[in-house]
């Protein structure tokens, strides 16, 4: 009887790469973050992770679901609410639970850019993608800048929402390489989800739509201008909705919500903007160089009154005017280095804009 070709020596371990990758993975996490699993509450998680939660937990279960739901992060707070269930106010259990979730979180990464450096348009080695893929996981997954995220608990919002950001668009482009079916079809409803509980994280994740149109046109449309011009009703409508959101987001009041904002700030909206230019450059210069003196809670960093004062304002305000236009320039030969300075500064617009928040938070 014909047994069909024999089996490649290596075909055992390319099936065994996503599990391996996953174990060791959270093997770096758990060890990097293993110290931080006794460390208490401070700043916000009292007010947030102790105080908010003792408001929504206060009746039945089924009462405290509901005002879970009703709250403006209800994956977070759920996900807090299970720490609070399982282990009471102890915060090993809650640290734990957000070492698992950045875990997670790198494990994502690596599936999604497994998939996209095994696109045509990202002109990648296909042998060299897997590896690839998992050693800038890794990378991440390493970086001090994320210790906010993992350590500080209250983050955990803003690490929920990378995590679910990063699998929607991992499902995204896994069901665009599927053929028409009942697969494709599950897949475009997991991206949905996933979507959703990214938003239901954090705010932030509004910017999902955007993403997903940047990885459409860069890696499935070639950048293709007759493309745009055939779905641009498609997506003015889509552009309408991120403005519907971010409307909602605001109480459909987003010029008082703002103003309110600014009530408890030393800063005005101009010198926000401003200086978040100068923030921008200093995220940026944090990946090339996270020593430990330049990473803190708190930022003593001085406001922009001008383009001018200080005289870096204006300065950082044309590099990263520069890093657009030499992202423009380079996006046909460079496709991955384009959109990662579009990835980098779309992501940082909604919270290094106009909201009347802190100046730096890592």
């Amino acid at each position: 009887m014909n047994q069909g070709a024999p089996r490649q020596p290596h075909e055992p371990v390319k099936r065994l790469a996503v599990p391996l990758a996953a174990l060791a993975l959270a093997a770096v996490a758990v060890a990097l973050y293993a110290g931080a699993l006794s460390g208490p509450f401070v700043y916000d998680d009292l007010e947030v992770v102790v105080q908010e939660l003792d408001r929504l937990l206060a009746g039945p279960w089924h009462a405290d679901l509901a005002r879970l739901a009703s709250s403006s992060r209800p994956v977070a707070m759920l996900s807090f609410a299970a720490n609070r269930w399982a282990g009471g106010q102890d915060t090993w259990g809650f640290h734990l639970v957000n070492v698992l979730i950045h875990g997670a979180a790198g494990f994502f990464l690596f599936l999604f850019l497994r998939q996209v450096l095994g696109l045509p348009a990202a002109r990648f080695p296909g042998r060299e993608a897997g590896q690839a893929a998992f050693f800038s996981a890794l990378v991440w997954l390493a970086h001090p800048l994320d210790t906010q995220s993992v350590s500080y608990i209250v983050q955990r919002m803003n690490a929920l929402a990378s995590a679910f950001f990063v699998l929607a668009l991992f499902l995204f482009v896994r069901a665009r390489l599927a053929p028409p079916g009942r697969r494709r079809t599950i897949l475009f409803c997991l991206f949905g989800a996933a979507g959703l509980a990214a938003l239901g994280s954090k705010e932030t994740a509004a910017t999902l739509p955007v993403f997903v149109f940047l990885v459409e046109w860069f890696l499935f449309r070639d950048l293709s201008t007759g493309w745009l011009r055939s779905r641009a009703r498609w997506i003015a409508l889509g552009a309408a909705g991120v403005a519907v959101l971010g409307l909602a987001l605001l109480d459909w009041s987003p010029l008082a919500r703002l103003a309110y904002d600014y009530r408890f700030r030393d800063f005005t909206m101009l010198e926000r903007v401003l200086t978040e230019w100068r923030v921008a450059v200093l995220y940026l210069s944090l990946f090339f160089l996270p020593l430990p003196g330049r990473l803190s809670l708190i930022h003593d960093f001085p406001v922009s009154t001008g383009l001018l004062s200080p005289p870096s304002t204006l300065a950082a305000g044309l590099f990263l005017l520069a890093l657009l236009a030499g992202a423009a320039a380079c996006a046909r030969r460079h496709r991955l280095a384009a959109l990662a300075v579009l990835w980098l500064l779309g992501n940082l617009v909604l919270e290094s804009s106009v909201v009347g928040l802190d100046l730096v938070f890592e």
